[in-house]
């Protein structure tokens, strides 16, 4: 039998996209037209425990798609969230087409995911946007 393998590709940890169309099952702040959300920040938002734990989190909540497992459908989902000023997941969206299961469960593990020590610009907190692939692949 296939191992199975979720992998996760932060070649490049973050990156700026524009999007404003948001899926009604994503994750929203109350008002986002009042929210200022930075690309960068002095300090970048980090995981607890820092990219390592944020690699056994997702590998440990992650679960494969049932369907896609078995049809061995692999994908690359490209996933965009802001880090809010206390370090909660907000504004949950997947930026590539990819099967509606794919997308799925990766907004299910991002939205239970623990608070993430927020971005800081000259001492304060901030919003800040961040970009995280996640591969599914079998092996």
């Amino acid at each position: 039998m296939k191992k199975l393998a979720i992998l996760l590709l932060l070649s490049i940890p973050f990156f700026a996209s524009a999007q404003d169309n948001v899926d009604e099952k994503m994750l929203k702040p109350s008002d986002t037209s009042k929210v200022e959300v930075l690309t960068f920040s002095e300090t970048m938002p980090e995981f607890p425990g820092g990219t390592e734990e944020l690699y056994k989190f997702i590998s440990k909540e992650m679960k494969y798609p049932k369907r896609l497992k078995k049809e061995k459908i692999e994908a690359r989902v490209i996933s965009k969230f802001i880090i809010n000023k206390e370090g909660g997941i907000e504004n949950i969206q997947i930026l590539n087409k990819v099967e509606p299961e794919f997308a799925e469960e990766v907004v299910r593990v991002l939205s239970i995911m623990p608070n993430w020590k927020p971005g800081m610009q000259m001492g304060k907190p901030v919003n800040v946007v961040f970009t995280l692939p996640i591969s599914f692949k079998l092996k």
